[in-house]
C-alpha cells in the first residue's frame, strides 16, 4: 500500500457497508462483528479482514470504494501532500512568512475576523524577543533593564 487510510466504523450500519465493500456482505451479520460489542471484543480480526482487503489497493482506491459504499473513510495526508494541495492553497490555508533564516511556509489561522488586521503573505516576523519591552508595557510591567536582548 502508498498509504495509510482512516475508516470511521461507529454503527452497525457503517460495518454492514464496510462488509459490502470487502466483497464479503455476510460480515455484515456475523456475530463476530454484528455490533459495537461485538466488533470491539473481535477487533483484530475486523482489521485483519479489512487489511487485506486494502492491501492490493492504493489508498486512494480504498478511500474512494469506501466512501462509494458509504463507508466514512479518508486518507490521511503527509505534508507535502497538503502543502502542495491546490484547494487548500486557494482558500488561505497556508501563508509564506520570512526571518533570519528565510521564507517558510506556514499555517494560517483557521478562522477570520473582520475587524482584525492580518500580516500581509511573505511579512517578516520580529526577532526574537523584539516585542518584549512592549508587551511588559502594555501588561503594566516595567521593561527588562536595558531593553529587550
Amino acid at each position: 500500500a502508498d498509504g495509510f487510510i482512516i475508516l470511521t466504523i461507529v454503527s452497525d450500519l457503517n460495518w454492514r457497508a464496510v462488509a459490502r465493500a470487502l466483497g464479503q456482505p455476510e460480515l455484515g451479520t456475523d456475530t463476530r462483528f454484528v455490533d459495537v460489542k461485538a466488533r470491539t471484543l473481535h477487533w483484530d480480526e475486523m482489521h485483519q479482514l479489512t487489511c487485506d482487503w486494502a492491501a492490493s489497493r492504493t489508498a486512494e482506491q480504498t478511500e474512494t470504494e469506501m466512501l462509494a459504499a458509504g463507508v466514512p473513510a479518508a486518507r490521511y495526508q503527509t505534508m507535502a501532500s497538503l502543502l502542495a494541495d491546490e484547494h487548500l492553497r486557494d482558500r488561505g490555508v497556508f501563508r509564506t512568512a520570512a526571518d533570519a533564516a528565510g521564507t517558510f511556509t506556514v499555517t494560517a489561522t483557521p478562522f477570520r475576523f473582520d475587524d482584525v488586521i492580518t500580516p500581509p503573505d511573505g511579512a517578516s516576523v520580529p526577532a526574537l524577543g523584539a516585542d518584549t519591552d512592549a508587551v511588559l508595557k502594555e501588561a503594566g510591567q516595567p521593561g527588562l533593564p536595558g531593553g529587550a536582548e
